[in-house]
Formats: C-alpha cells, structure tokens, sequence
C-alpha cells in the first residue's frame, strides 16, 4: 500500500459493516464477521447470495478476509468453504511474510463488529451426511437473521417448517422477526440419529439430513418449556428416533431406485409417534428415478420400532398416486395432507390435486380430495 494510506485502509477496515448489493438477477450480502483473527487491523467477511425472482432461497459459501501489517495487505476470497477452514490455511498463507518481510500478518488481533460467526462444527456429524453446500445454507440463515432480515430468513422457510406450535403452511409465510435464531446457531449443533439440533436457552433449531442435495429446515421452537405435540418431539434430544438414521438412499436402491442416482430419494420427510410406542415413525414421500428409467412415486410409513437396517415398512399408498405427481406433504396430528400435480399423461383441466387422510391407529385412511382447475 502507499505509506499514506495505511491508517486509512486500517480505519476502514476496524470501521467496516455490513454491506449488500443487488442486480437484476441477484442480491448479495457481506456479512462482517466479529471474530479473533491476525495482524495490525482485519476485517472478516461471509456472503450469501439470494437470486431474485422465483425462490429468493439464500445460499451462501464465500469468505473475504482482509488483514494488514505495515505497508502490506493480505485479501483471500475462499469459495465453498467454511470461515474456520478459512481460519485453518490463513497461517499456512501469511507465516512467510512474516519471515522474509518482518511483517506481523500472525499477531493475535480480532476482526471487530458485526455478527459472531455461525457454529457448524457439528458434534458427532458424520462427514456424508453435510456437505459443504448444506452448511453454507446454514450459515446464510444465520447470517440473515443477524442482520434483522426477515423477509430473506423467510425465503428459506419449507412448507414444512414447525415454528412452535404451528406449520407455516407457506414458504413466505410471516411467522415474526426472528430475533434470537442467529444466537441458537450460534451454539453448537449435535448430530444424532438424522437430525442437527441447536439449542439456546430455551429455544432448538433442527436441520434434517435425510436429503444430499440441499438443507432442510424442520423446526424453530421459540419456547420449548410450552411446546406441544411436534414441537415438543423436537426440543428433544433425540427428535426423529432410531429411524431417522437410516440409510435411506440404499434401501430404496435395493426396492428398484437407481442406485446411481446421485439426487435425493425422499422429497419430504416427517417423523411422528403414530403407534404410540413411544418411537417416531417415519411418513416418507418418495420420488425417484428406477433402475429402468421409469418413475416411482409413492408415501410409504414405516414402524419407528423396527431396526434402522432394515426398517418394517407398515403402508405403502401403492398405485394411489397413480398417473400423478405427489410433491408435497405435511402431517399436522393424525391428518396427513399430499398435494400433488397431474402426470404429463393427464391433459384434463386440473392443475392441482389435495389428498387428505387420517391414521386410524393401523394406517392412514382417505378423507377427502380437492381439485385446482386450470
């Protein structure tokens, strides 16, 4: 840097905040990261992106870091990777500067302001179950909700999603600023049997790993000492049971999936005491490609109790679903909902097909159907 500049840029950098911009495709935010960190002054950055239009879902995975010495300043932009990896290499980048060029890149400092970093060293996570695409989505939930972003946090709400007592029946449902979600994260998550579980004070933030290909958010419990029903399984320690630690992709490789399809097998997932044994029984709704190339679509329930290897499967809605396209499902008590859309054979006026069925103590029973017309 030039002499002159040099309390400058270290100003700016001690001084820095937040930031974002946006174009017509995207909206990007960098998140200041207040951390321990190296040198004279550093600045600590992670970025979450969020495409505008269609699903505003944020991802995130970029690290900036910014840390000067003297007259020098050392950048590294780290793609797909988390801030403590980042942490990790940053020694390994600088130590010979240090050495050749008497500069103090090493010296215990901290990157001040902003936001305390999310926690994703996960304990007990095994290293298949979270790849680095799935924490970067954890991280921009926190990130956003750190700034007080409630409509971006809401962009990366399921159908699913349990917020309290309730569902949010809509992604963009507005279920509250979500002030205290970024300090749960902020904890560290435990990994056991399927589920990630934060928990802080009172309140628990679950991520289901069921599914390979992106993160699901199963539930914020704000309150967990007036929790009921599913959101009480939830402040638990163990909210999916035995089950939910299955091999899921191999056992449905073994009844006809491809085994070489590298996307999810399981759209939707719940995980709920139906039996009353005490053990959460898995409701899956199922999509995958077969070893021939056809479709299997189908909800299947198994019993909670049985072994995880080899899980007894207690439904199948078989050729219910025939000809359509299930896509979404919820379980509120003991009424299952699956909304599906009509296969690419069916070129009737129907957009949109709403099924209903009630667990009868053995199996879940038909209720009632509701059609969108075109």
């Amino acid at each position: 840097m030039n002499p002159d500049d040099v309390d400058k840029v270290q100003g700016s950098l001690r001084s820095a905040t937040h930031c974002r911009w946006s174009d017509e495709e995207e909206e990007v935010f960098w998140t200041k990261i207040a951390r321990p960190w190296f040198a004279d002054a550093s600045a600590l950055f992670t970025v979450t992106r969020t495409f505008i239009g269609g699903s505003i879902h944020p991802s995130g995975g970029d690290v900036w870091a910014f840390a000067t010495s003297g007259e020098y300043l050392v950048m590294i932009h780290a793609h797909l990777v988390t801030l403590e990896t980042v942490a990790e290499v940053y020694p390994q980048i600088v130590a010979e500067f240090d050495r050749e060029l008497d500069t103090a890149f090493l010296q215990p400092n901290e990157s001040v302001g902003g936001c305390r970093p999310v926690n994703l060293a996960i304990a007990n996570l095994p290293s298949t179950k979270f790849s680095i695409d799935i924490l970067s989505e954890v991280q921009a939930i926190h990130d956003l909700a750190c700034r007080a972003d409630t409509q971006h946090v809401r962009g990366a709400v399921p159908q699913g999603l349990i917020i309290d007592n309730g569902f949010v029946a809509d992604e963009l449902s507005d279920f509250g600023r979500q002030a205290g979600l970024e300090k749960v994260l902020e904890s560290r998550g435990i990994y056991r049997h399927g589920a990630v579980r934060y928990q802080f004070n009172d309140s628990v933030v679950v991520f289901s790993t069921y599914r390979n290909d992106y993160s699901l958010w199963d539930a914020y419990v704000r309150q967990c000492s007036t929790a009921t029903g599913r959101a009480a399984q939830q402040c638990g320690p163990d909210p999916y049971g035995p089950l939910g630690g299955t091999d899921w992709h191999d056992l449905l490789s073994e009844e006809g999936c491809a085994a070489d399809d590298t996307s999810s097998t399981i759209t939707e997932a719940h995980f709920q005491d139906l039996t009353g044994d005490g053990y959460p029984d898995p409701v899956l709704l199922i999509a995958c490609t077969l070893s021939d190339d056809g479709i299997w679509e189908d909800v299947r329930v198994y019993d909670g109790r049985s072994p995880s290897d080899s899980p007894r499967l207690m439904q199948s809605f078989g050729d219910y679903f025939y000809s359509l396209r299930p896509y979404r499902m919820t379980l509120a008590s003991d009424t299952l909902t699956v909304v599906s859309s009509p296969g690419p054979e069916d070129t009737g006026p129907t957009s949109e097909l709403t099924d209903r069925f009630q667990w009868n103590g053995e199996a879940f029973v038909f209720l009632s159907r509701e059609a969108v017309l075109d």
